[in-house]
This record gives C-alpha cells, structure tokens and sequence, in this order.
C-alpha cells in the first residue's frame, strides 16, 4: 500500500532529518550528505528510499543533482510524526504585532547584557546542526559543571533540555530550550555562563559565503558575571570552537 511506503520511509530518524533539512528549500546531494557523519553512500541510499516513496524529487542541474521536497505524501502520516510538513503560508490579514523578547527569569533587575558576533564560512543549516545535534564536539572544559562530565545533550524542541552528563545516570541541567526557529534562532534558558542564571539567544543570518551568528547572553543584574569574563566565555564558545568545528571539523569538546 502507499501509505505503508510512506510509513516505512519516514520510520528511519535519518530520513526525517533529511525531510527537515529539505523543509526550506532545494538542497544539492553534497550540502545533505555533508550534514551526516555516515558515508556518502549510505546518504544517499537513504535519499533512494525518500525519491521511491515519492516524499523527494530529484532534478540534475550540470553537475550537481538537486533534492526537492513533495509535502504531499507527508499528510497521510501527519499524526505520527508532526513537524515534518513545511509550515503553511501565513493567510493574509492585520499585522501581528512582534513578540516581545523573553524575560530574564533569575531577577526582576535590569537585565545585563553581554553579546559577540562570529562569521562562520558554512550554510545555516550547518551551524544549526552543530548548535543542536553536535554541540558535545565543541562545547567542553573549562565551560562545563563538573570536570567529570562525559556528554552534553540538547533536545532541539521547544521545552528541550540541556543536560550535561556525567555519567551511571548522573549530571547537571544546564538549561531548557525556551525558543527555537530551524537554521535560524536558538534560546536557551539556564545557568550556561558559570551559575548565573539567564538567557542565551543565539541568531543565524546568511550571508554571502556563509552564516553571520549573533549570540547575546542576558542575565540579572544582582546574578551577572563580569561583562569581560561573560564576553571572553562568548567569544570562546562561538568564535573560537563553534567555529573551528563546522569550518575545520576541530573538536574541542567534551566529547573529542
């Protein structure tokens, strides 16, 4: 039956995050593969069971062979797995006023803020797999809770957490995932600056031959660390390691 092929495609976790990456827009076979630690092969025979259940079409431009989503297909199985349909157009009407920003939760003082900005030679969606799917290969000491720590995880989902483990089921929460936006916006709510509490918002915007990130952490005034140590923990997160990992493939993470 169609719809089991459709099932049987979709029940693969690397095939949904092929129809993720697919999502907003036409991707080349290269950009999907370099997306994955797994072979080029092994890709692309996951891409093969997208294109026969009809979820992807493929169209050759020279040399490069195109993927392209077909929503369509996806509708039969939209209860099992929501999300993978592209959002909807929005239907015309009165301007929606924009959403005022997250509050810090740590302390009704006024917030401090402190910001850094990276340009990372990489696609968005790159930097956004590396922020949410990666994270442990460039985020370590001395950024950690405990020097015995063995892993981060992050659940990209809004109300995700943010665990640093540590291993026989111990660790610490670091944050929770209060805002997220596909290859375009992460914020995360915790202690991710020393045992401050607050708010780390972390934005993506392409740019010619790469992605321009914006990372502003803000944290209560009474919980605030120094501007300069907050800076130099931005500056060495985002500057420095994200970005040595998805141009270079540099882990300097806790997992290495």
């Amino acid at each position: 039956m169609i719809g089991d092929k459709i099932w049987r495609a979709a029940a693969s976790p690397t095939r949904r995050r092929l129809i993720e990456l697919l999502r907003d827009g036409p991707r080349t076979t290269g950009d999907l593969c370099g997306a994955f630690r797994t072979t080029r092969f092994a890709t692309m025979k996951h891409l093969g069971v997208l294109e026969r259940a009809g979820i992807v079409t493929v169209r050759r431009e020279g040399r490069e062979r195109w993927n392209v989503l077909n929503a369509e297909p996806l509708r039969e199985i939209e209860g099992r797995w929501p999300g993978l349909l592209p959002p909807e157009p929005p239907s015309p009407g009165p301007a929606v006023p924009a959403t005022p920003p997250t509050p810090v939760p740590s302390s009704p003082a006024q917030a401090v803020r402190t910001s850094t900005e990276a340009f990372i030679d990489a696609p968005p969606w790159r930097v956004f797999d590396a922020l949410t799917q990666n994270i442990a290969a460039w985020w370590g000491g001395p950024h950690l809770r405990s020097t015995e720590a063995t892993n981060l995880v992050l659940e990209p989902q809004p109300g995700g957490r943010f665990v640093e483990e540590w291993g026989h089921r111990q660790g610490a929460l670091r944050a929770v995932v209060t805002a997220l936006k596909q290859d375009e916006h992460l914020e995360l709510s915790g202690a991710l600056a020393g045992k401050a509490a607050g708010v780390l918002g972390i934005r993506l915007e392409r740019r010619e031959g790469g992605t321009l990130l914006r990372a502003e952490l803000a944290t209560g005034e009474g919980d605030a660390p120094g501007s300069d140590a907050a800076k130099r923990v931005l500056d060495d997160l985002f500057r420095s390691r994200l970005k040595a990992f998805v141009e270079e493939g540099t882990r300097s993470g806790v997992v290495s």
